[in-house]
């Protein structure tokens, strides 16, 4: 670990290499809470109110069916919206040395547009499960 993080440091681009795609972490980190903390709870209580006819006093769980479908929709706006901003932190990240990637537009020039969507249903799918 210590001659990698040398390595970086001393030969590829300094302390700076640490923060490589930091601004695309940050959107990712910020949309994916945005479906799973945000959304899907919104939408659970929406829904039971919908199905039972009750106002959610915010203390109940709420319905099976109402929370599986607040998941449903939190969980796949958290992916579609989060993924391609996930895939240009990788790119960034797998790149210290700028070899591929210069930074975030050479990376969605490159990567294209399928190419940023590359895999979002599986991660749509963990993110429902997991709301």
């Amino acid at each position: 670990l210590g001659s990698t993080v040398s390595r970086l440091v001393n030969g590829v681009g300094g302390v700076g290499t640490f923060s490589r795609g930091i601004v695309s972490s940050v959107i990712r980190e910020g949309a994916y809470c945005c479906g799973y903390l945000g959304i899907a709870p919104a939408l659970s209580r929406f829904f039971e109110e919908k199905l039972t006819g009750k106002v959610a006093d915010g203390e109940s769980s709420g319905g099976a069916k109402a929370r599986v479908a607040g998941a449903l929709v939190g969980g796949i706006f958290a992916g579609v919206v989060s993924h391609p901003f996930d895939t240009i932190k990788t790119c960034l990240q797998g790149d210290p040395e700028k070899k591929t990637f210069g930074g975030m537009l050479d990376a969605v020039r490159k990567t294209g547009g399928r190419g940023l969507y590359r895999g979002v249903m599986w991660r749509s799918s963990i993110i429902v499960t997991a709301t």
